[in-house]
């Protein structure tokens, strides 16, 4: 191309031409070249906010009431829906108190749907 350019004495510049494009005015108009956010987002925050604070709650009551089946479950469904990071100090409390008591009581029920599923939660 610079061969050729240089051949018949133009510039790249000067000798390129491309026709514009006339193209239609876009749908959406000018909106997202002066985007802000929704106020709907700080209510989703606060929003969440309270979420987390009544799932302590839930936490706490079922680390203090239930047995060591439901509060496995319990951690095992935190976990899998990928809100553990929130509650690290309350389900590292909790398995420090299951730890504690001896697992043997977990065998001992006879009511267990799935002892299995128990142990190796």
């Amino acid at each position: 191309m610079e061969n050729y350019a240089a051949q018949n004495g133009a510039s790249e510049v000067e000798g390129t031409h491309r026709p514009l494009a006339q193209f239609h005015p876009s749908l959406w108009g000018d909106r997202f070249l002066d985007y802000r956010p929704p106020q709907i987002l700080q209510v989703w925050r606060e929003e969440a906010v309270v979420l987390k604070e009544k799932l302590k709650e839930m936490l706490h009551n079922v680390f203090t009431t239930k047995g060591i089946e439901e509060q496995l479950k319990l951690i095992d469904t935190i976990q899998r829906l990928g809100i553990a990071y929130h509650f690290e100090e309350e389900i590292q409390v909790a398995l420090n108190q299951i730890c504690d008591h001896d697992l043997d009581e977990l065998h001992d029920h006879d009511d267990d749907d799935n002892p299995l599923l128990i142990s190796t939660l």
